[in-house]
């Protein structure tokens, strides 16, 4: 069988953690979505295969023109604080750099309602989605940019570069690993060179949509259509087989 391990169970504290040392050993091929997660792990003999989204044929072709109009979104989880503390440090870059911008944040979690008193503090005006389709969310934004302290590969990132968002985020995980070739300069490694790029973004029209064209080219590698291919050729692999 094949185990597919997608996030560090050690410091998830899932239910089943203990089991997966055992799994592991079980297992005819184990696979994780990154590099970073394969070293975190500490795994020799694993199969890297990213997580795969869905690959909209219909991009995003609208990115906002006015900076007073312009709409930032985020989607995340509220189950882990160190994801909820990224979604309010980015709400205090945006209130630095353009306190007039509408703010979205999708997403839900045990932590939620802590941090939309802390968020609403420094941008009253953000509206909270809570569990939403990431649709909902993606049509209604121009700049999708995500920031969090605790992370492996996140899959709303991936999915707002094929729907062919502007994207941008702080390195955390494997972002490094998704954002490459043009999207690279899109990820930052500082305080200071995350608002930066966020102020670019902002304040230019032809940035966002040159990143959104960028990023959903990248995207490509990540559809579904891709990495099914890379787990199909493990089930064909003799080897695999007991």
């Amino acid at each position: 069988f094949v185990l597919t391990i997608h996030g560090d169970f050690r410091k998830e504290k899932l239910l089943g953690r203990i089991f997966f040392p055992i799994a592991i050993k079980l297992a005819n091929t184990v696979t994780v979505p990154s590099e970073y997660l394969r070293d975190q792990l500490k795994l020799t003999d694993v199969t890297v295969i990213p997580n795969g989204v869905g690959y909209p044929d219909v991009p995003k072709t609208i990115y906002g023109q006015l900076e007073k109009q312009l709409v930032i979104g985020i989607l995340t989880s509220f189950n882990f604080r160190e994801k909820a503390e990224g979604v309010l440090t980015l709400a205090g870059y945006i209130s630095e750099i353009s306190p007039k911008a509408q703010f979205l944040v999708g997403g839900d979690g045990k932590f939620l309602q802590e941090y939309e008193k802390k968020i609403r503090g420094i941008l009253p005006h953000t509206q909270f989605l809570g569990h939403c389709k990431k649709e909902d969310l993606f049509s209604r934004i121009d700049l999708f940019a995500y920031c969090s302290f605790f992370d492996n590969q996140p899959i709303a990132l991936l999915e707002a570069m094929a729907y062919g968002l502007p994207v941008l985020s702080n390195r955390i995980g494997a972002v490094g690993e998704i954002l490459t070739g043009a999207m690279a300069k899109y990820l930052a490694d500082t305080r200071d060179e995350y608002k930066t790029i966020l102020s670019k973004l902002i304040f230019s029209e032809k940035e966002r949509r040159n990143c959104g064209h960028s990023g959903r080219i990248e995207a490509v590698q990540f559809s579904w259509e891709h990495i099914v291919e890379k787990f199909i050729r493990i089930y064909e692999d003799k080897n695999t087989c007991p």
